[in-house]
């Protein structure tokens, strides 16, 4: 391995996300194939930069947090379309560390415990949440 052209700037912010968020990434041909973070005592996770530029949303913006299929599903919330849809889920804000507080009745109807690992993946336009 080489070292020599590595930032050391970034190398520390990267250690300090893994070890505050618990955060783990795997990457395959220089795209992200896994996330797994932890969920904290207060019912926050925390959700990558690199996905929240996916989902074209910002600090302190409104996310739709809905269960599809036994998972915890986020995406951008559109106000817009409210009146024409047959549901609309749980709407939180992304705060400014970009972590959402994930709905007590959603982890007791998952079966997912406080400092859970869970698994982000990216599809359809919505981070996908899944224990391990």
């Amino acid at each position: 391995l080489n070292f020599s052209n590595i930032n050391i700037d970034f190398l520390c912010k990267l250690m300090y996300y893994i070890l505050r968020y618990h955060i783990f990434l795997i990457y395959f041909g220089g795209t992200i194939f896994m996330i797994v973070t932890k969920l904290d005592n207060a019912r926050k996770i925390f959700i990558p930069r690199k996905l929240c530029n996916l989902l074209k949303i910002k600090e302190h913006q409104e996310v739709e947090l809905t269960i599809e299929y036994g998972c915890i599903c986020i995406k951008k919330f559109d106000s817009n379309n409210i009146a024409s849809r047959p549901h609309v889920g749980v709407v939180r804000y992304l705060d400014a560390q970009h972590r959402v507080v994930i709905p007590k009745e959603y982890l007791n109807c998952l079966h997912i415990e406080l400092d859970s690992k869970l698994q982000l993946d990216f599809r359809n336009n919505k981070i996908i949440i899944k224990t391990l």
